[in-house]
């Protein structure tokens, strides 16, 4: 566990965050079939993607995507522990545009990381 900034805040602790191998290709097929789905329809909102041990939440969203061009929406949610009273997870995160090139740069990086090609 690690310990807060600040010693007022409501989160004591942080739990180490567990990503497992399975995860990151979990990522890389959910993304793939996101951009196939986007290239259908720009309106296309992907669901949750949360992997059973609850460590972080994906979600894509619409977007404009031809080929290797254009954006969509992306939000990350990463447990980071649970509240020391009530005991509900809390999750840090952000929301961002991810480019589409980048997501396929990314998308082949972990296939090359898992699969070495």
């Amino acid at each position: 566990m690690y310990t807060a900034l600040r010693p007022d805040s409501p989160l004591a602790e942080v739990d180490k965050v567990f990503i497992t191998t399975n995860d990151f290709i979990n990522v890389a097929k959910y993304l793939k079939h996101h951009l196939a789905q986007l290239s259908i329809d720009d309106n296309f909102e992907s669901p949750v993607f949360m992997p059973l041990e609850f460590s972080f939440q994906l979600q894509a969203f619409s977007g404009n995507v031809e080929a290797d061009e254009g954006t969509f929406s992306v939000q990350f949610l990463l447990n980071i522990g649970k509240h020391p009273t009530n005991r509900t997870d809390i999750y840090v995160g952000a929301w961002a545009n991810m480019n589409v090139k980048d997501a396929r740069m990314f998308i082949a990086s972990i296939e090359e990381l898992i699969y070495g090609f």
